[in-house]
């Protein structure tokens, strides 16, 4: 007889634990799940395209022919790059967001010719239906060689003084002998009259 009531007991200890564990599984099922929060896209700022785009940063030369730069603007239409060196000029114009121009061989640093010596400058500039940037300017110095020597002028020697003249210069050559054979005969009437005064003496 205990034996029953202890088995009963056990029984309805058991059942009363199942209730109580399937009670809380089925509360632990009907909690609703939460739906994920959508975030909200940062939305892109529009480019003013009432102002000219600024200037772009530093260029760098990655080659002989390769050059590169930094866009500093979200407005441009496009890049315009200039070229110059010796007597040479070149434009060139590249779409938005490009920051690197492939330069064909005739603008390259390398084409730079052998009898001109000076610079060669590269120009970046950004523009939009607004204006034109700033220019952002790259150059370097360009010697390939040593320049041509100057032909020295000829040199002209300043006849001396009292050089003989030529006599095909319309009769001038004959000037020094006359003037000496005047000095001569002044020199012979002094001396003539000097003797004609010593023989016939001057009367009181």
């Amino acid at each position: 007889m205990r034996i029953l009531s202890l088995l009963s007991a056990f029984v309805i200890c058991a059942a009363a634990l199942l209730a109580t564990v399937s009670g809380v599984a089925a509360q632990e099922d009907a909690t609703p799940t939460p739906e994920p929060t959508a975030t909200a896209a940062t939305p892109t700022p529009t480019p003013d395209l009432s102002v000219p785009p600024a200037m772009p940063a530093g260029i760098t030369s990655e080659s002989d022919s390769r050059f590169c730069w930094t866009d500093s603007s979200d407005n441009e239409d496009g890049f315009e790059i200039g070229v110059e060196f010796c007597d040479r000029s070149f434009t060139f114009t590249v779409g938005p967001d490009v920051t690197c121009i492939d330069l064909p061989p005739e603008a390259r640093l390398s084409a730079f010719p052998d009898d001109c010596f000076g610079a060669y400058y590269l120009t970046v500039v950004a523009f939009n239906a607004a204006g034109r940037s700033f220019p952002q300017l790259w150059w370097m110095p360009v010697r390939k060689g040593e320049p041509p020597t100057p032909t020295p002028a000829p040199t002209v020697v300043a006849p001396k003084t009292g050089a003989p003249l030529s006599g095909d210069d319309g009769g001038s050559g004959w000037a020094l002998p006359l003037l000496a054979a005047g000095g001569s005969l002044l020199v012979l009437s002094a001396g003539l009259g000097a003797i004609i005064r010593g023989r016939h003496p001057a009367r009181d």
